[in-house]
């Protein structure tokens, strides 16, 4: 129990992480926005195939939470990978949807935490 529980620590700082860096790179400029998005399409698509495997081990109601967030991440990468090909006025929307995306799978990571806790810790 241990384990997964600081497993899924270690998935929610990542995606922190990623979308800290994420959104300062959205304040730089186009270049730096399109190597963001390309390391964050791949650093995401990992993440959401770790969500599933944690997901996958659960047997409760923080299940369903932890496959939002596999879905919300797999949504950010998707919308990353658009953004290292989109037209320079397309970049910061497709830049601001991958945001919004990893905000709700850390989201729902949290609220999984919550459930499988019981509410007992402040997430």
């Amino acid at each position: 129990m241990i384990k997964v529980e600081s497993a899924i620590e270690e998935l929610r700082t990542q995606a922190g992480k990623l979308h800290q860096q994420l959104d300062e790179a959205t304040a730089k400029n186009e270049a730096a926005m399109r190597k963001a998005n390309e390391e964050a399409a791949v650093k995401a698509h990992h993440l959401a195939a770790q969500m599933r495997t944690i997901a996958q081990e659960q047997h409760s109601a923080a299940a369903a939470r932890f496959s939002n967030a596999a879905a919300s991440l797999e949504a950010a990468s998707a919308s990353a990978k658009k953004s290292v090909t989109a037209k320079q006025t397309e970049l910061r929307e497709h830049s601001q949807e991958t945001l919004h995306n990893i905000r709700a799978a850390l989201q729902n990571v949290s609220q999984a935490i919550a459930e499988k806790t019981g509410g007992a810790k402040k997430v």
